[in-house]
């Protein structure tokens, strides 16, 4: 009777092993699916804007929704063009050695290199075009990427359009830190107004010329011209030579606006 009772206590516990483990596995068939990863916050940006940043790391694609050729890290500056349906045309010019002035086309795992820092990897072999003087060589990089993969606040119309609706003067004392942000460039060629602006892509055009050019009588910001569209309160849009438009605020006398007008377009008369 002794060793019955101790055999039933036996097939009891084995019985207990068994169930326990066979409601791990049920347990493990339920979470097949890996746990979606979340992406490391970017540690927050401190230099001056300039122009476009990638908010990534991102893809970087032949075409919008073509085959992925590079990435790039977060905040790396790019050129860009204006979007198409969400997707954005953007460049940079990646560093080479002297010596690689003949090369015609970077290799899958080639490190992408501006100022002397890693900034993304080439992920498929890419034909690409070379310059070259006497202090530097570099390769011409562009693809596509979706709107997601561009920080909205390194995309100048939209802070300065956020910027001129905080603001409560318009003196050229408080827009400084917009144009420092940007690093936008003084130039003093149509007179009486100073200005100081930036330049657009050179995906689209090898010589660009201005996107947003902030337009100063007497230290008082009269108006922005501008290649792409902003919308601006209190000002109107007046046609300029080349595509320009011109948003002059609402109060700068008429007198005013042709004589900037009138500069203006015989500037770019004298432009290639």
């Amino acid at each position: 009777m002794k060793h019955i009772l101790t055999l039933f206590i036996i097939i009891i516990l084995a019985a207990s092993c068994n169930t326990s483990s066979n409601t791990n596995d049920q347990s493990d068939t339920t979470h097949t699916t890996p746990a979606p990863v979340t992406k490391e916050k970017p540690s927050t940006f401190t230099g001056p804007m300039i122009g476009e940043r990638i908010n990534g790391p991102a893809n970087i694609r032949s075409s919008a929704n073509g085959e992925v050729i590079f990435s790039l890290n977060d905040h790396t500056l790019v050129n860009s063009t204006t979007g198409k349906n969400g997707w954005y045309n953007i460049g940079l010019l990646t560093e080479l050695p002297n010596d690689a002035y003949d090369t015609d086309t970077l290799r899958k795992g080639h490190k992408i290199i501006v100022d002397g820092k890693v900034v993304g990897e080439i992920l498929k072999d890419i034909p690409v075009s070379t310059s070259t003087t006497t202090k530097k060589t570099w390769a011409e990089l562009t693809g596509y990427t979706y709107k997601d993969n561009l920080y909205p606040e390194s995309i100048i119309e939209n802070v300065l359009e956020d910027y001129l609706s905080r603001i409560t003067d318009r003196s050229l004392k408080t827009m400084q830190p917009f144009i420092s942000n940007f690093e936008l460039e003084k130039d003093d060629r149509m007179p009486p107004s100073i200005t100081y602006f930036n330049y657009e892509n050179w995906i689209d055009d090898p010589s660009p010329l201005m996107r947003i050019q902030l337009v100063f009588e007497k230290d008082q910001l009269i108006g922005i011209v501008h290649s792409r569209n902003i919308h601006i309160p209190n000002t109107t849009n007046a046609a300029l030579e080349r595509d320009f438009q011109v948003a002059f605020y609402n109060d700068v006398p008429r007198g005013t606006q042709q004589k900037f007008i009138k500069a203006f377009n015989a500037f770019m008369q004298g432009v290639d």
